[in-house]
């Protein structure tokens, strides 16, 4: 069994669960499917596809079918989380169980979901989903509800098969951590990276997927996107060869280019928008207007493609680096519009000066101690 990657013809990344000789594991396929039309985000799709993996692993190596499994092969299924070796004849010493008490909550909250769905599937009804739920009037919980006394409480579903989890701190990094770690970057992008995860409580994986077209300092917002798994073949980490950028120069809907970004006009993007709105592909829009795909990469051709529904959609018209971000495409050769794209410059070098005030407040403090 393996957990096998696949990219979509609209160029999204979905998994599924193949057997020994490579085929897709029928009743496996269908449930992320399911998940994937019910809108689940493509981690989510991930993680049941491993923990169905798990699963079916364990079914395979105790010669059991999935159809006949009863509460008796979850609870088996849980002991084979604690130690997979536990059915071979040498079993290697454990002194901790190989999955902590959440992971396997987990494991088996995603088997309980998938028997549901075989439930709700016609011809492969198994009630398994339903014997491992029971409904609690009063549930162990360290709070109490707003209206408690006063209203009865109602029934909360409780599995009988979840594992107690023990109870821990959270681990956090304090304001003083926080400002040794800034006061030992020696250069300005891991003081940016550090202070950006520290503010806005991304993950790395979505700091380092963010693009320079993310960065509204107009409305002061970070847009925050699903760019795929960040690995060493990713295109939106790779470097245009001079080559390319001359290619890419040449083409009359580009503006500009340098060795990591493309910037596209205007009337390009609103092209390009009502193109969208027939139904065409992204990349087929591209290759009409002359660009060569390979050269951008997947990830710039579906970034490009959500930067322009999401200007459209924000209905202040579209952007480039020749106009101004509050106009509706109207090219900044008017004073007034002149003014106006001066003051908002204005502002932002102060928004600069103030951040540096900051940085040396920092390290004028650290110096102190």
């Amino acid at each position: 069994m393996k957990v096998v990657e696949v990219t979509t013809t609209d160029q999204k990344t979905r998994y599924y669960l193949a057997d020994d000789t490579g085929a897709p594991v029928e009743p496996v396929l269908m449930y992320l499917k399911f998940m994937d039309d019910a809108g689940y985000a493509r981690n989510t799709l991930r993680m049941h596809c491993i923990h169905l993996k798990h699963y079916f692993t364990f079914l395979q190596e105790t010669d059991r079918k999935f159809e006949k499994a009863t509460v008796d092969t979850l609870a088996r299924f849980t002991g084979w989380l604690k130690n997979p070796d536990i059915g071979k004849r040498i079993i290697p010493l454990r002194l901790e169980p190989a999955h902590k008490a959440q992971t396997i909550n987990a494991n088996l909250d995603t088997v309980i979901a998938f028997y549901r769905y075989l439930l709700m599937h016609e011809g492969m009804e198994n009630h398994l989903s339903e014997k491992l739920v029971k409904f609690v009037n009063t549930p162990s919980r360290s709070y109490r509800g707003f209206l408690h006394g006063i209203a009865p409480d109602k029934p909360v579903k409780s599995h009988m098969l979840r594992m107690p989890v023990p109870k821990q701190t959270i681990k956090t990094v304090s304001k003083e951590d926080v400002t040794t770690l800034l006061g030992a970057c020696t250069n300005v992008r891991d003081y940016f990276l550090l202070y950006l995860l520290f503010e806005t409580g991304m993950r790395i994986g979505e700091a380092l997927s963010l693009w320079l077209e993310d960065f509204d300092i107009t409305c002061r917002t970070v847009w925050i996107h699903d760019r795929g798994e960040i690995g060493g073949l990713n295109m939106a980490n790779k470097k245009f060869t001079q080559e390319e950028m001359e290619y890419l120069r040449g083409n009359k809907y580009v503006l500009d280019v340098t060795d990591s970004c493309v910037y596209f006009s205007a009337a390009y993007k609103a092209e390009f928008y009502q193109k969208l709105l027939t139904g065409k592909k992204a990349k087929d829009i591209f290759a009409e207007s002359g660009i060569n795909t390979d050269i951008l990469g997947a990830n710039r051709v579906n970034g490009f493609r959500s930067l322009v529904l999401r200007e459209a959609k924000r209905g202040k018209g579209f952007r480039d680096i020749s106009t101004y971000t509050e106009f509706s495409g109207n090219y900044a050769t008017s004073p007034e519009v002149r003014i106006k794209y001066l003051e908002q410059e204005l502002a932002y070098k102060n928004q600069e000066i103030e951040f540096l005030k900051k940085i040396a407040s920092l390290g004028e403090k650290e110096a102190e101690r």
